[in-house]
Formats: C-alpha cells, sequence, structure tokens
C-alpha cells in the first residue's frame, strides 16, 4: 500500500479540486501544511502580511474565481486571527475551507479542566461554530480524507459559506495509506418549508403581468448560483428595471437601459426612490438585510407586493417577526427558478411595465445627480 505523509494528502486534495491559490502564514503549529501546500506544483502560496489577510484574500479568491478560497494558519492567534475574515464570509454566503494547525493531540487539554496544555493551544473549532457551517478538530490521521470531503460538500452545498478543519502538529506528520482512508456520503439534505419554483411559477408571473411600477431587487446570490446570464435575459424578457445589492454593483454595466443603480443606506436617492416607489418588489439572491429594507424594516417598498426567492428559509421567513409581508416566497435554488420562466410563452407586450415607470425613474436619475452643485454655490 501506498503511504502519504497527511499535509501531503491535504495539498492533493486541494489541488483536485482545482484551488490554484492557497493564502496562509507560516507558524509552528502548521509548518507541515505549509511546506506541503509550497511543495505542491499546481499551487500557488500566497504568505500574507496578517491571518485576517489571508481569510479576506481567500473570500476574494472564491468570489473571483467561483471556487473554494483556502486559508491556513497556525494554532492559536493566528487561527483567532482569521475570524474576521471567517464572518465576512458567512454573511455574505462565501465558501471557504479554512485549515488550522493545532498542538499535538497529545497536549491537548481536553477534559482536564485546565485552560491550556500545549503552547498557544486554542479551541478554534469550538470558538468559530456560530460564523462556519461546518468545524471540527481532527484526532485521528485516518479522519482527513472523510473531514475534507464533508467540510467541502458542506461550504458548497445549499447556502455556500466558510467550514474550518483543524489538524493538530502530530496528525500532519504521520503517514496515511491513502487507499484505506474511508470518504464522506454526500446527501442532499434541504430544509424545505417554502414552495420551490414550480409550485408558484405561474402566481409569479401573473404578479409581473399585473405590474406597472416593477423593481427587482438583485443580489450576491446571482453570482453564488452562477445564473448571471440567465439572470440578464430575464430582465430582458420582462423589460425589468434593476437596483442593485453592494453585492452585486457589478451585476449591469451603468448604461444598460434597466439599470437603476445601488440602493439602500448605502445607496443613491434615485435608486431608492425607484424602489419606495414600487408595486411590485422581485428580489432575486439577497436576504434583503437592514442596508436594504432600512429601519423600521415595516416601511420597505410600502405600497409594493413583495416576491422573495432564496434558498435560506429561515432568511424567508424572518420578515413575519418584523411586520413585513411578502406576497409570495419561494424557496429553492435561481437556476431552477430561471428555468422554469424559460419553459413559460413570451409574455404579451401589453404586460409589460409601463414606458413611463422608466422614464420617470430616468427623470429621478438625472434630478438627483450624486453632487448636488446648487448646494455647494
Amino acid at each position: 500500500m501506498r503511504k502519504l505523509k497527511l499535509s501531503d494528502y491535504v495539498a492533493k486534495f486541494i489541488s483536485n479540486k482545482g484551488v490554484k491559490s492557497v493564502f496562509a502564514i507560516s507558524g509552528g503549529a502548521s509548518l507541515h501544511l505549509i511546506h506541503s501546500i509550497n511543495d505542491h506544483q499546481s499551487i500557488n502560496l500566497v504568505c500574507t502580511h496578517h491571518e485576517q489577510g489571508a481569510a479576506m484574500a481567500a473570500d476574494s479568491y472564491s468570489r473571483v474565481s467561483g471556487n473554494i478560497g483556502v486559508a491556513i494558519s497556525t494554532s492559536g492567534p493566528g487561527a483567532t486571527n482569521l475570524i474576521t475574515g471567517i464572518c465576512c464570509s458567512y454573511y455574505d454566503s462565501v465558501p471557504l475551507l479554512i485549515i488550522t494547525g493545532q498542538v499535538a493531540t497529545f497536549r491537548l487539554s481536553n477534559n482536564t479542566g485546565v485552560r491550556q496544555i500545549g503552547f498557544q493551544e486554542t479551541p478554534i473549532s469550538n470558538i468559530v461554530k456560530e460564523i462556519t457551517k461546518y468545524s471540527i478538530t481532527i484526532r485521528k490521521a485516518e479522519d482527513i480524507k472523510y473531514e475534507l470531503e464533508k467540510a467541502f460538500f458542506i461550504a458548497k452545498e445549499g447556502r455556500p459559506g466558510p467550514v474550518l478543519i483543524d489538524i493538530p502538529d502530530n496528525l500532519q506528520r504521520e503517514f496515511i495509506e491513502e487507499d484505506k482512508l474511508r470518504g464522506f456520503e454526500q446527501t442532499r439534505t434541504i430544509n424545505k418549508i417554502f414552495p420551490d419554483s414550480n409550485e408558484l411559477i405561474d402566481d409569479f408571473l401573473n404578479e409581473i403581468r399585473k405590474s406597472k411600477r416593477p423593481v427587482v431587487v438583485a443580489g450576491w446570490g446571482i453570482h453564488l448560483s452562477q445564473t448571471e446570464e440567465e439572470f440578464l435575459k430575464f430582465i430582458n424578457k420582462f423589460q425589468l428595471p434593476v437596483a442593485l445589492t453592494w453585492g452585486a454593483s457589478d451585476l449591469l454595466e451603468s448604461n444598460n437601459k434597466f439599470y437603476i443603480g445601488k440602493f439602500g443606506t448605502h445607496g443613491k436617492r434615485h435608486a431608492n426612490f425607484a424602489v419606495q416607489n414600487a408595486d411590485l418588489i422581485i428580489a432575486l439572491g439577497t436576504r434583503l438585510d437592514t442596508k436594504s429594507t432600512g429601519w423600521p424594516i415595516i416601511t420597505f417598498a410600502r405600497e409594493a407586493k413583495k416576491i422573495m426567492i432564496d434558498i435560506d428559509p429561515f432568511e424567508l421567513s424572518k420578515f413575519k417577526s418584523f411586520g413585513l409581508i411578502f406576497d409570495i416566497l419561494i424557496q429553492d435554488d435561481l437556476k431552477n427558478l430561471f428555468k422554469c420562466f424559460d419553459n413559460k410563452l413570451e409574455i404579451n407586450k401589453k404586460d409589460l411595465p409601463s414606458k413611463d415607470w422608466l422614464a420617470r425613474i430616468s427623470s429621478w436619475k438625472r434630478e438627483f445627480k450624486l453632487i448636488d452643485k446648487s448646494r455647494s454655490q
């Protein structure tokens, strides 16, 4: 049987997932991992100035590449320095694989009741449980394949997010028999609470037909679901003006005739006017956080019917506690939603939004400039 050092197996696994760059800072408890990554011909090791930078660089890599981002740090302060970057990826639904070194298993405090035995021992996998989809400290070398496969699957399944695997130093340098390692069986587990696209597509289409002042609110989830082309086809087919969240500000070029602009507390006035005066809001790939809705939440798009599509049922159900009513809530992947629309006949021209509405938005755009020169005189 062929034997392989565990840290070399980790590097091989990451490479096989198509990851080209790994972001890291060297430390005593992660040296074997760092060496293995650096020695792998298909991976570019990028050494940042701070672990927070490594996590944020991995986040950016994930956003740009569409693949998972990977960051590595040592134990203790190296691991805790990652937390701000992990938070960013968790709340923005960005898939990351965080790997931290840990003190040797025989130096772990375990159930002794003491705070620390090994130098820089810190229970990072417990610390980050509230800001990761999955976190684990590996206790046996033969579990490495199972845990890597499980973590990678969870990071990208459903609503994406960061995962963390903590690997003790002595396990990193153990030799394992790759052919004997147990794998993880992927099972799709969806917490189904709301109807999906197939069940409500006709109701959705009817609301578009009835609307005279629609606005699509488009968010980062369109990038996550890799449905940029389908989204463009959708808004062109139904001629829908689009207000963008911060995370999706690159979805449309500013000269696109359906481009309204960024809205919300950090957006443009004309975009907020459009959203607040719409008679239909279609939220795609956005959780509609308070930077989008403003506060109190119940004042958001006060006279509009509201449709929201999200893969996370908790994001769909949260508004009820604030008294904000949605007319249609769909729990689904955007890929499925756009497929449903593809199967529908072309919409009649008489059902398209009023040209007066698009003209009104354009007039607001001209009137409410970024810089009001009349006030500077």
